[in-house]
């Protein structure tokens, strides 16, 4: 038997649920299955695409990430 989703079922279950104000996180498959999805689309549109890495990890200080030649 042959099941016809109802397309309003399918939006629902799709909606993200209201008031979430959390961070996006997934695993790198995931994230690379997105990305490819995103680079389809601009492609598609013609416009540009920006990838952004941020590292967090422990506080070493206030000067652990200046660069030798800075003067505090």
């Amino acid at each position: 038997m042959c099941r016809v989703a109802d397309i309003d079922h399918v939006m629902d279950s799709l909606r993200e649920v209201s008031g979430v104000r959390t961070a996006y996180f997934c695993s790198f498959e995931q994230f690379r299955s997105i990305y490819q999805l995103e680079a389809r689309r601009a492609a598609r549109t013609g416009t540009d695409m920006h990838v952004a890495m941020l590292s967090l990890g422990e506080d070493m200080g206030s000067d652990a990430c200046m660069d030798a030649s800075s003067t505090p």
